[in-house]
């Protein structure tokens, strides 16, 4: 969870909808709710919103990668937040993608330093 924090906040701060639902279990109503803190396309976010969905784009493609190489409920290596970077500033700085998404990368490629990670 702590993986997103610092992107959540700050994609919240610039008005990106977060699309924070709480869902409950059909199975078990006295689950817990499920929080899915997806703010961008299937990957980018506090969770996902389903293993095996396509990317929607190259920045949901850079968020797949991470969730990839960081451990379930654990922090990802500083080299998969490091890769993480590369992958946005890519996105950020890349004349062929639409401008409101050059904006998110690059407000998400500033708070990655944010985002914990193991040596």
């Amino acid at each position: 969870m702590l993986k997103w924090i610092g992107i959540w906040c700050v994609a919240g701060l610039i008005g990106v909808s977060s699309g924070a639902s709480a869902q409950e279990d059909p199975a078990d109503a006295d689950a817990a709710p499920r929080v899915n803190g997806v703010f961008h396309g299937n990957y980018c976010g506090i969770g996902d919103n389903g293993p095996g969905l396509p990317p929607t784009d190259a920045l949901d493609a850079a968020c797949m990668h991470h969730d990839a190489c960081t451990p379930s409920g654990g922090l990802p290596t500083c080299g998969c937040n490091a890769r993480f970077q590369r992958e946005i500033h890519q996105v950020a700085t890349s004349p062929r993608e639409p401008e409101d998404l050059r904006l998110l990368a690059r407000t998400m490629e500033a708070s990655i330093p944010l985002i914990l990670c193991r040596h």
